[in-house]
Parts: C-alpha cells; structure tokens; sequence
C-alpha cells in the first residue's frame, strides 16, 4: 500500500462527501492532525480506525485498503486477501517506527538519569537535572495531550515513562540535598 496513494484516496472521499478534515476527525475520533498526516502520506490510520473511516467516506474496508473504489461492488477474495496483508505490513511498519522513537526519547533518558545520579554531588551537575526534569515534564505534557487525542497507546505509554524519569530526577537530586544538610 503507497501512503501517498492512500492519503489521496482519502482525500478525494472526504471532499466528495464535503467534509472538512476537521469533520471527518470528529466522527472518527482522531484529530485532525492525523487526517492531515494520513492525506499527505506522512501516516497511516491504526488498524482499529479502519472501519471507522471506512464506513464515514462510505467505502468497503477493501477499497479503503485498495484505494480505489470497485466498479462491480464485487470484491475477490484474492483481493480481500491482499488488501488485508498490504494493511498489516503497513500497521507492522508504524509500530516498528513507534518502537523506535520509543527508545530514542528512554535511553537518552536513562543516562542521563545515571549522570545525574553518579555526579550528583558536582552543584552544577543538580542544576542541569533540574532543567532537565522541566524539559522532560514539557515534552511529556506535549506527548500525552497528542497521545490521549489519538488514542495511541504507545505514546501515553512515552509520557508517562517521560513523567516518571524527571519525578524520580527532582527525587533523587532533593534527597541527596537533605542527606547532604544532615550528615
């Protein structure tokens, strides 16, 4: 399945049914943002929100996946078949690349949370983890706010990972702060 393709299909669906991009989010459940994303091939739709845009631009599953509407209305199960294995890659691919960012925002986090926690004791060192933990807790709020309008689980799962590690950073740099005063 061509993103480009299927961004245009969409597209072309939306506007003969004279739905703005916010519209067809709205009933769909996304944001328009990702209608925006999907129709410029930048994404593809979760496999569970298929049915959903199918049924508002009054297409099959099948010719959704296909990106074309079938002249007969008679779909063969070859087709089906295709079609279905085509969306499949196509959701294994957006996982693969959600894995990815992922791990790109916890193992810079984890360490310089290890960094932190070994050169604690350098002031200047305290200082950074706390500007960290500010810019951990803003991208965190940016993540969950997108994540919870999607429904995408995978990045609620990125915020809160994100708003665990600069908790846990203030944390550790505080009770290191009043050990220091007691001892």
């Amino acid at each position: 399945m061509d993103a480009k393709i299927f961004g245009s299909f969409i597209a072309e669906q939306r506007k003969a049914k004279n739905m703005t991009q916010k519209d067809l989010a709205e009933r769909i459940h996304v944001t328009d943002k990702a209608i925006s994303r999907w129709e410029t091939g930048h994404g593809f739709p979760d496999i569970g929100t298929l049915g959903d845009l199918a049924k508002e631009l009054d297409v099959s599953i099948v010719e959704l996946m296909q990106s074309k509407k079938s002249e007969s209305g008679d779909i063969s199960l070859k087709d089906a078949e295709e079609s279905l294995n085509s969306t499949l890659e196509m959701n294994m691919k957006e996982r693969h690349k959600e894995r990815r960012l992922l791990l790109c925002i916890l193992i810079p986090s984890v360490l310089v949370f290890l960094l932190i926690s070994i050169l604690r004791l350098i002031p200047i060192v305290a200082g950074i983890g706390i500007v960290y933990a500010i810019v951990c807790t803003a991208a965190m709020i940016l993540l969950l706010s997108d994540a919870l309008k999607n429904k995408n689980k995978t990045g609620i799962f990125c915020g809160i990972i994100l708003a665990v590690i600069p908790v846990t950073i203030v944390f550790i740099l505080l009770s290191c702060s009043f050990a220091e005063g007691i001892i």
